[in-house]
């Protein structure tokens, strides 16, 4: 199995680190996987993976990321990927976000043309998140997102809450195959629970 993991270590992510730490080492353990993670800059984190402790996984980490608990700049990993192009048609990429991926300027337009792309590209895009709200309410959104018919640089009319969880929330679930909720846990029970029924 080929896997191409994507993990959101924004700041607003900051609690849930553990989630994306855990997945980049569990994955390394089951199949082959590239591995990104991205704040306001993305880094390709594969050479770094060690088989130390959680704590010095961390702290290596966060030596060698070139940005971490600042903004989500999905649109800058997406492109990083697809000019890397770390995947082929038969690879699953694993997207860990709570969904707060940036409107500002263009960002929002590249992201949905990088996934929309990408879509085309791999075998299947799960999105994993620790926000409820997304999973709970993502399939309302992009029916929204349809029906407000969304265009390239409509996102600057976001200008409601509502609004910005269309053009976040929907956007994700619109270019994904299969969404899960995924939180932090207790260290006894498994977070393969979080897939319901795995990920084939």
């Amino acid at each position: 199995m080929n896997i191409l993991f994507i993990g959101d270590v924004s700041g607003s992510m900051g609690k849930f680190v553990v989630l994306v730490l855990y997945f980049i080492s569990i994955l390394e353990k089951i199949a082959h996987v590239d591995s990104y993670i991205f704040s306001d800059t993305p880094t390709y984190v594969s050479p770094y993976i060690t088989k130390n402790s959680f704590r010095t996984q961390y702290e290596h980490l966060r030596k060698k990321t070139t940005s971490w608990e600042y903004g989500t700049k999905l649109n800058l990993a997406l492109e990083e990927i697809i000019k890397a192009k770390k995947y082929t048609a038969t690879t699953n990429i694993l997207l860990l976000t709570d969904g707060g991926i940036s409107l500002d300027g263009n960002d929002w337009e590249v992201t949905v043309m990088r996934l929309s792309f990408l879509k085309q590209q791999v075998k299947r895009i799960f999105l994993i998140s620790p926000n409820v709200e997304l999973i709970k309410e993502g399939e309302e959104l992009e029916k929204q997102w349809k029906k407000l018919n969304v265009t390239l640089g409509s996102q600057k009319k976001a200008v409601t809450p509502y609004l910005q969880k269309v053009f976040r929330y929907g956007t994700l679930y619109r270019f994904s195959d299969k969404q899960f909720t995924c939180q932090q846990v207790s260290p006894r029970r498994k977070y393969s629970q979080c897939f319901n029924g795995g990920i084939r």
